[in-house]
């Protein structure tokens, strides 16, 4: 493979006349990012057994999502703390109720020394539940199968994509107690926004320390579905919903009567992606999808179980289209690569459903223009 060529380094002289590097202020790929370290990224430990003050009494979840880096909103955390309180640690190990049955996460781990071809790939049920998803992501030292890197045969898992339809709080709580140190701050600020239902486009190559990268969007949507029939009561939804539908009442232009209005449910919804890495071959990508909008009955969280389609298990779920599946077989290994493609496919998806809210308004509002100049008509 060829080498990247090499870049003039910018410098400036202070008032003693010491040189210091500029490299920071430049919007270049850093060198250190092309260059495979066997050592790189491998501490596994995980932040909530690392954290000052950590001990088993203490709540994991509240230690993950405290901040000490004093970057980004601190009332963020608070919205995933109020959303997770009633999760059980415990229940998630055990598999018991919805961590246990509700699958709705894919994972992909593999690696590849040139970046090309399917590479090794380490064998990971699909798709998987909280439980599950747990006992994959946790390190041998816990008892529990997992190690990404020196896994007796198993090939390292350098490349790990982690995806996650409809975020409940078990699944939150499997990426909590799991995630390396020095990958809490990327997964931290993705949940946060995610949950909170935040914009944002964002990549950051933090000046200090050993080089990194992280590379993050987050793009919220409303999307509108007409309501199903026959209705299917709120009870009856799996899982925690994350956000509340709206209901809405349009006009039918086609409709003359009592019956010219149409029930239409608005879904907030949201699409998020964050990546995050030390070179081109050792990264993670987490993505968390909604899809309630999606659903047959219109009130259902992803399930697989419930997938007759068998979708999922084969494709990259983020970047692949209807009509042009991605399969993971066939990876894109670079991070920028696949950061963008799946930014293009997201936001594709997001525009969609933008513009068929702006559609159904503006006709409404062409419908309720016609129906005033009826009725005033005839006085």
């Amino acid at each position: 493979m060829p080498k990247p060529r090499r870049r003039r380094i910018l410098t400036e002289r202070s008032p003693g006349g010491r040189s210091y590097s500029l490299r920071c202020y430049t919007k270049v790929w850093d060198e250190a990012f092309f260059t495979h370290h066997d050592l790189t990224r491998k501490d596994e430990t995980p932040a909530v057994g690392v954290l000052k003050g950590f001990d088993e009494s203490e709540n994991k979840l509240s230690l993950f999502l405290c901040n000490d880096e004093g970057s980004g909103d601190p009332f963020e955390a608070d919205v995933v703390q109020r959303f997770c309180k009633d999760v059980s640690l415990k229940e998630v190990e055990c598999g018991i109720g919805q961590a246990g049955s509700r699958r709705a996460c894919w994972v992909d781990q593999r690696n590849s020394v040139d970046l090309m071809g399917e590479g090794n790939a380490r064998y990971c049920k699909n798709m998987l539940t909280a439980t599950e998803l747990l006992r994959c992501l946790r390190q041998p030292q816990l008892l529990m199968p997992g190690q990404r890197y020196n896994h007796g045969k198993d090939p390292d898992v350098e490349r790990r994509l982690i995806y996650i339809a409809d975020l409940t709080p078990d699944f939150i709580l499997a990426l909590a107690v799991t995630v390396p140190f020095l990958e809490a701050q990327a997964l931290r600020d993705a949940l946060c926004k995610h949950v909170g239902f935040k914009p944002c486009i964002r990549v950051n190559l933090p000046s200090h320390g050993s080089p990194t990268f992280q590379m993050a969007f987050h793009l919220p949507f409303f999307a509108l579905r007409k309501v199903p029939w026959p209705r299917e009561s709120a009870s009856k939804i799996r899982g925690k919903r994350l956000r509340d539908r709206k209901s809405l009442s349009l006009l039918n232009a086609e409709s003359r009567g009592d019956d010219d209005h149409e029930e239409y449910l608005l879904y907030p919804a949201q699409t998020s992606c964050a990546l995050y890495g030390s070179n081109e071959w050792q990264f993670t990508a987490c993505s968390f999808i909604d899809t309630e909008h999606e659903s047959s009955s219109g009130n259902e969280l992803y399930d697989w179980n419930n997938d007759d389609d068998g979708q999922g298990l084969d494709k990259d779920p983020l970047i692949s289209k209807s009509s042009a599946p991605i399969q993971a077989k066939s990876p894109i290994w670079r991070p920028r690569q696949y950061y963008a493609k799946a930014l293009a496919v997201s936001a594709e998806d997001v525009c969609r459903e933008w513009g068929r809210v702006a559609y159904m308004l503006e006709e409404d509002q062409k419908a309720y223009s016609s129906h005033c100049a009826d009725f005033n008509s005839g006085y």
